[in-house]
């Protein structure tokens, strides 16, 4: 009578310990959510990055598309289109970012262009909804850099106005239509070169940068020779660098003059 209790109690901790271990090997692969990719995957995201995009087809007079800089994983230049259409609503702001990973900045600097856009031509777009789509070959795009460029994109819709095909802009927006700064200005300001921009406008004290110029020197001891690397910082003027006219923006009038007609 004991040996089978002690067999019941033995056979009821195996199943047990069974049990659980399948439990808990089902709840980990269950909750894994990050997989790598194969090489084959990121050879296309790769081809993705390096393809030409053309503008999103647009028809009606709601709707204007403005082209910006934007700096891929790999911190290269390339560019991307940025649609932006008002039309009757609740007074949202929408942004459709597609297949692109975006900052959560994108969707704020999407609302304070909105919102600049409001005061600055002073009409209202309570009863209408403003949508921004968003079409890049970078896998990844930071949205906070192309707010200067959303909130003009909007000015011109509510003004009626036209975005010059000859001017590209890089820089942030503030509540008070101050324009901000940003990172990668010089790949960005490439990429205005590529697209034959004649103006590359950029915010205030960004139009140069400070580069290092390395120099090696060595020189020997008995048998033995020792080196040293000394970096010199150089500033250096985009525009000249690039053969690019570069112009420092501050407000978002400033913009406005050189980008509108």
């Amino acid at each position: 009578m004991r040996q089978e209790v002690i067999a019941i109690i033995l056979t009821a901790i195996v199943v047990a310990s069974l049990t659980y271990l399948v439990t808990s090997l089902y709840l980990v692969s269950s909750q894994t959510s990050v997989v790598p990719m194969s090489t084959a995957q990121t050879q296309e995201v790769n081809k993705t990055s390096l393809k030409k995009l053309t503008p999103p087809n647009i028809t009606g007079n709601n709707t204007i598309v403005v082209e910006v800089p934007a700096v891929d994983q790999k911190g290269n230049g390339v560019p991307a289109y940025i649609a932006v259409e008002i039309k009757p609503g609740k007074g949202r702001v929408l942004v459709d970012i597609g297949s692109i990973l975006s900052y959560y900045d994108t969707q704020n600097s999407a609302r304070v262009a909105v919102k600049v856009a409001e005061n600055f031509t002073g009409k209202s777009l309570e009863n209408y909804d403003v949508i921004f789509s968003f079409k890049a070959p970078a896998p990844v795009v930071e949205g906070g850099s192309a707010g200067a460029a959303m909130c003009a994109a909007v000015i011109a819709l509510l003004e009626d106005k036209k975005i010059r095909d000859d001017v590209m802009i890089t820089g942030t927006i503030n509540m008070d239509g101050t324009i901000g700064p940003v990172a990668g200005i010089l790949a960005k300001a490439k990429v205005a070169k590529d697209e034959n921009k004649t103006t590359f406008l950029v915010p205030l004290g960004q139009s140069r940068q400070v580069e290092y110029k390395e120099k090696k020197s060595c020189y020997g001891h008995g048998n033995w020779e020792f080196c040293y690397t000394e970096y010199t910082p150089v500033e250096v003027n985009i525009g000249e660098k690039l053969g690019l006219n570069v112009t420092e923006v501050k407000t978002i009038e400033d913009v406005v003059k050189y980008m509108l007609t």
